[in-house]
């Protein structure tokens, strides 16, 4: 799964694109509520989807449906 989901845990801006830069910028600045937010969100996600005990139990997973066949 991704590690950033747009507007929930962070802001994707596309390539070569300074004014889409900054206007996030310019809204984040403005909007602390947001900001924090959005950290609370990813760091909620990390832990979830990335943390070494989540990544273990994937692979796990893996192995054993490899093993079915």
């Amino acid at each position: 799964s991704d590690a950033i989901l747009p507007g929930e845990t962070g802001l994707l801006i596309p390539v070569r694109s300074s004014k889409f830069l900054k206007n996030a910028m310019s809204n984040l600045a403005s909007n602390i509520q947001l900001v924090n937010d959005m950290g609370l969100n990813a760091r909620k996600r990390a832990i979830n989807h990335f943390s070494e005990n989540s990544i273990t139990l994937k692979i796990l997973q893996l192995y054993k449906n490899m093993l079915k066949g």
